[in-house]
């Protein structure tokens, strides 16, 4: 792209294709930190060598690369696709639906109920109040004032859904940490 750095195209595409691996290539280490910051899949420095580039595609065939849980919005023509590993949380805004990614937010012109819809059934996202819903993975905690994010944020938990939250958050840490115990030796 004319008049921009590699950063700052890699920024461009992360916004508009949220799920997309990045990889970088480069003589220089100056700017591994923002890579990491734009979760990228690998920082290569040069030259390249095959056990590198090994990597590089270790890292794309891995299970935990999870292109396939995705939330699908359709609306006014459009259809846009959301990596749920991506997903902090997401609320109904001005008709529309407001993601707030890892990397930056995004709008679209659909139905709040269709992610409502979808994501009813991942084990890891709960409806908070009426037009919120959370991705757990993002939770610090569930407390009294609502649940506290990773970034800071605290959202409202509706007292219509707080033993829905609790319940599914318990399930959440459940499965956690049964899935902790698999991974160790």
């Amino acid at each position: 792209m004319k008049g921009l750095n590699g950063m700052e195209t890699a920024r461009r595409m992360r916004q508009a294709m949220p799920g997309l691996p990045l990889a970088f290539l480069t003589s220089s280490r100056d700017f591994a930190v923002d890579a990491f910051a734009l979760e990228a899949l690998h920082y290569l420095v040069k030259p390249l060598t095959v056990e590198s580039a090994q990597e590089l595609l270790r890292r794309l065939r891995t299970p935990n690369f999870e292109v396939s849980r995705c939330l699908q919005l359709t609306g006014r023509g459009e259809s846009r696709r959301f990596p749920l590993g991506q997903i902090r949380y997401l609320t109904s805004l001005d008709r529309g639906v407001q993601l707030y990614l890892l990397s930056c937010r995004e709008w679209v012109a659909a139905p709040f109920h269709q992610a409502v819809e979808q994501l009813g059934e991942e084990w890891d996202f709960t409806l908070v109040s009426r037009g919120c819903i959370v991705n757990l993975n993002s939770l610090l905690y569930l407390g009294g004032s609502g649940c506290h994010l990773t970034t800071g944020e605290c959202l409202p938990v509706s007292r219509r859904e707080r033993s829905k939250v609790q319940a599914r958050y318990h399930e959440f840490m459940f499965r956690k940490m049964s899935q902790m115990e698999e991974d160790l030796p």
